[in-house]
């Protein structure tokens, strides 16, 4: 459906039931596969109250939602736009609680506290949001497949983005690497990993992040060695962590 089709569909969904190609959602009712409920994915974004989509990421909001913002309740866009430019900025039109995450993060070592303040920094923001908007998915874990280069490339090359969580004593260390790891790559070069530390893993105000500067060694892909983060943290050096878990992040 085209930009100005939208316009006057707002106002008068009746013109919806001219045709069925924009009916481009699918409900299944109560689980049941054999009855199942045609929507057009438009209305349920623009007008139910209960898709939360002023929780969208900021560049989602830029392509997805601003260039419709005629046809949205004037209120609720401007909130919208101050809540994504000041991100300390309160959603009045929205007083429910913000949703819980949809899973539970796999590990012994880190809760979702944790996952709050690496979500912060993978999306490089001041302040911890309720919503992460992440999944956490876990690839490989060293107690249960070996701690090793050949079991860690064979679980987690060419996965994407990734977090690396490594438990000794009562520290926490690891790193973001916001590209792939492989076998062949050698060194590589982002701005936009970083390494972490939690000197208590029970005091979130104990983490210490830093950033990668885009050095031409930020992450190491060698076949010899486990994850790498430039000369910081090197996993093949430290075969005494009690655990380690190596996560990928999927938006």
């Amino acid at each position: 459906m085209l930009f100005e089709n939208y316009q006057y569909v707002a106002n008068d969904y009746e013109k919806l039931l001219e045709s069925e190609k924009d009916y481009d959602v699918i409900i299944y009712a109560s689980g049941n596969r054999n009855e199942e409920i045609h929507a057009c994915s438009f209305v349920l974004r623009t007008r139910s109250r209960y898709f939360r989509f002023c929780y969208i990421s900021p560049e989602i909001f830029v392509t997805k939602v601003y260039p419709f913002k005629e046809i949205m309740a004037p209120g609720l866009f401007n909130n919208m736009l101050l809540f994504h430019v000041a991100q300390n900025t309160q959603l009045n039109e929205d007083e429910r609680p913000p949703r819980r995450s949809k899973y539970n993060v796999d590990s012994v070592i880190i809760n979702q506290d944790h996952i709050k303040i690496f979500a912060k920094r993978i999306c490089r923001k001041e302040k911890s949001s309720k919503y992460i908007p992440y999944k956490f998915n876990l690839l490989y874990r060293a107690s249960r497949v070996g701690n090793t280069p050949e079991s860690f490339h064979a679980k987690c090359d060419n996965k994407g983005a990734t977090l690396l969580v490594i438990a000794n004593s009562n520290q926490i260390a690891g790193g973001y690497n916001s590209l792939s790891w492989d076998i062949t790559s050698g060194w590589k070069s982002t701005y936009d990993s970083f390494i972490f530390l939690f000197t208590d893993r029970s005091n979130l105000q104990s983490a210490k992040v830093s950033y990668s500067y885009g050095g031409a060694k930020s992450i190491g892909c060698h076949l010899i060695k486990g994850p790498t983060f430039g000369w910081n943290l090197n996993v093949h050096r430290v075969p005494e962590a009690e655990g380690m878990y190596l996560y990928r992040i999927v938006c």
